[in-house]
């Protein structure tokens, strides 16, 4: 019910103000068809709807020998905005050379930003209830490719 509440409130507040003569959005499919497509529709606005694409970071052995500075931009990154970004990092490629350290670099990183207990963080949260079942059977189906 809650949801529906948003949408219909946040449907109202679009078709309210909606005066551009073109707008572009980074929403979810979900939220694009319920609302800003009706929306823009309404007005015969134009919608561009961006999806965002693959976003690596390759971490090579020559890499900078501060692996710190490194994972601590990877962390803030993908963390920001609980990973929702255009431009969060989808996965890292790492020089088996470098690997351990990278990883250990990583999860210091995490518990400096974030302290090693997340519910106590200042991490964003995911949203509704569906999208963390979805990321948790995500995380699930990728368990042997995790690196930790």
């Amino acid at each position: 019910m809650y949801e529906n509440c948003t949408c219909a409130l946040l449907s109202f507040l679009l078709e309210l103000v909606f005066m551009f003569d073109s707008l572009l959005t980074t929403a979810s499919i979900c939220i694009f068809n319920k609302i800003v497509a009706q929306a823009a529709a309404k007005t015969l606005t134009p919608v561009v709807l961006e999806l965002g694409g693959k976003c690596p970071t390759y971490i090579d052995r020559d890499c900078p020998s501060d692996l710190k500075v490194v994972a601590n931009r990877v962390v803030w990154g993908k963390t920001l905005n609980a990973g929702q970004t255009c431009i969060g990092v989808d996965y890292v490629l790492v020089h088996n050379d470098v690997k351990e350290k990278f990883c250990e670099e990583v999860k210091q990183a995490l518990e400096r930003m974030y302290t090693s207990n997340p519910k106590n963080s200042g991490l964003a949260r995911i949203a509704t209830v569906d999208q963390a079942k979805r990321l948790k059977s995500l995380i699930e189906e990728a368990e042997n490719c995790v690196v930790w």
